[in-house]
């Protein structure tokens, strides 16, 4: 059982404590400290002396209803002594009482205890270099008393011996290539020590050869630095290590050159400390950083974990190194002690050790992306390349107007102002015509400083200029609509100018027009609401609180009993030429041909999982689905948590422009609002993101972030109810703005490609296919070529038997277009998710090998070659491994060039195109720049 008695808050990092374990002297603890002076860079730190007293309260009720004392537990400080910071203390069994303190300064500082009545303190004796220019990282003390051993941050071993007046160093050696974090005595052997680092590597040493080869090397079984190992004093060949990769592991070292690993606890973070208990032979407890404290009770001879409890009051963490926080010590959890640190709930998010070489952090892609700094290599890549770098077609501004200038309206000099005019919006006409053929939209100012057509207008001008607008554009076959009219002040005498905001749309034409269609991705933590919302918005209902929206859209019957996504779900929001939305009560998924026919905008939202057991099928929706944008859907009352930060990464790392959607305000407190909300715009300022919160709360807030939503350094927060309706209307009305991201009408002069990613067979019909065009036209009875093969990865030909866009059945599909198509003598067993239909003449050819450009966001340790990962680009998900590369290694930060080989079978890749990986905790980013 543990309980807290007492919590003593320090001024810095408690980083190492030790109860004294000499008879009659148990109740004295030390604590040691470390700070860095960012300032000076200079590193000092506190060695803290208490003394533990205990008045007994009698007999006490237990929650199992037996009976057993009540003792009031109280720590008393006796002494402080500065010295410099220390990583790791032991008390060595000697008369007098000695403290061992490794500290940064790369010595081992012997100290020894005096007592005088009730008063104790601590006074240097001797300090022991162990590591010049470095810092001694570890300590331990053999059984006997007498051997020490040491570990550095130059990834050096020592080895010391100790007598009654003097400790000196005996051997020393280069055990690992990175931070050695830990060094520990096997309880039983005294000549064999273990050692574990950044590297991920767990050694073995014998200390009658120091320095020679180590006993054993284990690379495989720690996917991040090894930062303590524990040998157990109560059974012989137990031994338990813990890592940064949140798991404890418990080892049997009976055969010495190869110890054997009998089962693995994860912890929830990083595990920086471990302590046996002094009696208990089954309870370990471990320092889990970012999550408090764990005990594990487990059997070492069977390896079953009997129970781990997760001891640690909310608002706190274990969380080693974070220098801007309070740090506190909650004794005596089953008569052992861990540091602790407090913490506000805005800083909960992982980290690792302050004095790691590392410069990510292993939690998430946001924290990853915005611990990035400006002079990282990383962050140049994660922002060139940018999608938002163009301006959609559909946007047409004031870059409308310049165009109108570089193609030969130069100078109105001679003119009148009424033939200047004339003439300025005709030649704007005419611009918003190539357009609207173009992207099937615009969204254009009317009148405005800088906008489209003439300026300084009269509202009598203005509504002139409105009916020559609509006249023109009905002969194109195309509506009007006003959103807004206004009026402005104007830079000229004029007081103020007549404008108008208007959105141009084409018919709708099954026949001869393909509607414009725009996908947004549905993100979000899970229970967040998501499908709730994608249901309210296609079906033009509310919400009964009880799950009836979301479950006109789940796809599977698991799904609607647990009420959670597991797949990838299309759902479509159509829109006619007028801005009305056609989505009404008797829309269904599989009845939505009548409705596309009248469509002229389809939005298409991708309904995305949002548990973490699918977060791999959220990635491939990212990925595979290329979104123009992605709305993240945050829950009110449970805030930016789990998987929301998880999405939000991924869509950063793609360079997909997020909005965000703050659903379930009708029943959340305004306090946990207002923290939600706090929280948001806190990782949107932060530097790897750079993004400007703007909360929308009318039609001119949607007008703004629909029209600069494409510069990606804008993001609308929505607040919303599904219940209610509340903020329904303007989420609404900013989906029917939002322009297309892709210059998709530039893709359509090009040669055919189509991307898969599903497989049918249908009864009567055959084998098809569904996903997106990539790029060019596709027509039923067109000749292309499917690959890469199932078998030998070719490309072997195929033929368009039909085409459905949206279960409507058309003669011809366009770049940017989702469809389905139905193939001509294929099996289905030919045909596989990643797969691709191309033109013949693009000559397409699958790669084992490919090279890019990549940037490491967080890694444990270093990437060299041999690393393995899973590449997710576009529709290409596949394990790869690393061929080679421009540099010798690779941290957190580090951009380079790398050639990757696919594991299981030839890819079609195009230069150019962005990719992600991840392997465990590491996440990075990066472009094709050619393939083998």
């Amino acid at each position: 059982m543990a309980c807290l008695y007492q919590e003593s808050v320090l001024t810095v990092n408690a980083d190492s404590t030790e109860f004294c374990p000499l008879q009659d002297l148990q109740n004295l603890l030390a604590v040691g400290t470390y700070q860095l002076d960012e300032k000076t860079q200079n590193r000092h730190g506190l060695l803290h002396l208490y003394a533990m007293s205990s008045k007994d309260l009698g007999e006490a009720h237990l929650e199992d209803e037996t009976i057993d004392r009540a003792y009031h537990w109280q720590l008393q400080q006796t002494s402080a002594l500065p010295i410099s910071g220390i990583f790791d203390m032991k008390w060595q069994v000697a008369q007098p009482a000695r403290l061992l303190a490794a500290c940064a300064d790369g010595s081992l500082h012997v100290l020894t205890l005096q007592l005088s009545g009730d008063i104790s303190w601590l006074v240097e004796q001797q300090k022991v270099v162990v590591s010049e220019g470095a810092m001694a990282l570890s300590l331990d003390i053999a059984a006997c008393g007498q051997r020490i051993v040491a570990s550095s941050s130059a990834g050096t071993v020592s080895a010391l011996q100790a007598s009654e007046s003097e400790t000196c160093v005996t051997a020393q050696w280069q055990a690992h290539d990175l931070e050695a974090w830990s060094a520990a005595f096997d309880h039983w052997q005294d000549s064999v020590v273990y050692s574990g680092a950044d590297d991920c590597m767990f050694k073995g040493w014998d200390l009658r050869q120091p320095g020679s080869s180590p006993i054993f090397v284990n690379r495989k079984s720690h996917s991040a630095g090894v930062c303590c190992i524990a040998s157990s004093p109560h059974q012989e060949h137990c031994l338990v290590t813990g890592s940064y990769d949140e798991h404890v592991r418990f080892w049997d070292t009976r055969r010495i050159t190869q110890p054997v690993e009998i089962t693995q606890v994860s912890t929830g973070g990083g595990v920086w400390r471990l302590k046996w208990h002094p009696r208990d032979s089954t309870q370990i407890l471990a320092a889990c950083m970012h999550n408090g404290f764990a005990v594990i009770s487990a059997d070492h001879s069977t390896g079953n974990v009997q129970n781990t409890w997760f001891i640690v009051q909310a608002g706190f963490s274990a969380e080693y190194g974070l220098r801007r926080l309070r740090r506190s010590l909650v004794p005596c959890i089953s008569g052992l002690l861990l540091p602790m640190a407090s913490q506000t709930g805005s800083q909960k998010h992982r980290q690792v050790h302050h004095l790691s070489r590392e410069a990510g952090d292993p939690n998430g892609w946001v924290e990853s992306i915005t611990g990035l700094t400006a002079d990282q290599p990383a962050t140049d890549l994660l922002n060139n390349g940018s999608a938002s770098k163009h301006k959609p077609d559909a946007l047409v501004t004031s870059s409308t107007a310049e165009a109108a200038d570089a193609t030969g309206l130069q100078s109105f000099s001679g003119l009148s102002l009424q033939e200047e005019n004339d003439m300025r919006l005709e030649h704007a006409l005419e611009i918003l015509k190539a357009d609207v053929e173009n992207t099937g939209e615009a969204l254009i100012t009317i009148g405005g400083p800088g906008g489209w057509g003439p300026e300084l207008l009269t509202e009598a001008q203005l509504a002139v200029i409105l009916k020559r607008v609509e006249k023109v554009m009905g002969v194109a076959f195309a509506d009007m609509t006003i959103l807004r009219q206004r009026k402005v002040p104007s830079n000229s005498e004029a007081a103020e100018s007549a404008t108008a905001d208007i959105v141009v749309r084409a018919r709708a034409n099954p026949g001869a027009v393909s509607p414009a269609e725009l996908r947004v991705a549905i993100i979000g933590n899970v229970d967040s609401g998501k499908s709730t919302m994608v249901g309210v918005l296609t079906r033009h209902i509310l919400d009964d609180g009880r799950g009836f929206a979301r479950s006109k859209v789940f796809k599977h019957g698991h799904e609607e009993a647990t009420g959670r996504t597991s797949s990838i779900g299309q759902h479509n929001l159509c829109l006619d030429s007028k801005c009305n939305i056609l989505n009404d009560q008797m829309f269904r998924s599989n009845s939505s041909a009548e409705y596309i026919a009248r469509a002229s905008k389809v939005v298409t939202l991708v309904d995305l999982a949002g548990h973490e057991r699918y977060f791999k099928t959220t990635a491939y929706g990212l990925t595979g689905h290329m979104p123009d944008y992605a709305c993240l859907i945050v829950g009110a009352n449970a805030g930016i948590v789990g998987m929301c930060k998880e999405h939000m990464g991924v869509a950063l790392a793609l360079k997909v422009p997020v909005f965000f959607v703050v659903t379930k305000v009708d029943i959340c407190p305004e306090h946990v609002l207002k923290h939600t909300l706090a929280t948001l715009q806190a990782i949107l300022k932060k530097p790897g993101v750079k993004k400007k919160p703007f909360m929308v709360r009318n039609k001119d807030d949607v007008l703004t972030c629909a029209r600069h939503m494409h510069t990606d350094s804008l993001a609308p927060v929505f607040l919303t109810s599904s219940v209610t309706g509340e903020g329904l209307e303007l989420v609404r009305l900013f989906y029917n703005l939002l322009p297309q991201r892709h210059k998709w009408h530039d893709k359509v002069k090009e040669h055919a490609e189509f991307i898969i990613d599903e497989t049918f067979g249908v009864p009567g019909v055959g084998t098809v296919i569904a996903g997106t065009v990539k790029r060019g036209v596709i027509t039923t009875n067109a000749n292309l070529m499917l690959g890469p093969d199932v078998g030998d990865g070719t490309f072997k030909p195929t033929a368009i038997k039909s085409i459905q866009y949206k279960r409507l059945p058309v003669t011809r599909v366009v770049a940017g277009q989702t469809a389905a198509l139905a193939l001509k003598k294929v099996k289905r067993n030919q045909v596989r998710k990643g797969m691709v239909l191309v033109d013949e003449r693009a000559k397409p050819k699958a790669s084992w090998e490919f090279d890019a450009d990549i940037a490491i966001l967080t890694h444990s340790t270093t990437i060299q070659p041999r690393y393995q990962a899973v590449i997710h680009c576009e529709i290409v998900r596949q394990a790869a491994r690393v061929i080679a590369m421009d540099k010798e290694r690779l941290r957190s930060g580090d951009r380079a060039c790398v050639r990757f080989r696919f594991l299981q079978r030839p890819e079609y890749l195009t230069a150019g195109t962005r990719l992600v990986f991840r392997e465990g905790k590491t996440k990075g980013i990066g472009m094709v720049v050619g393939t083998e």
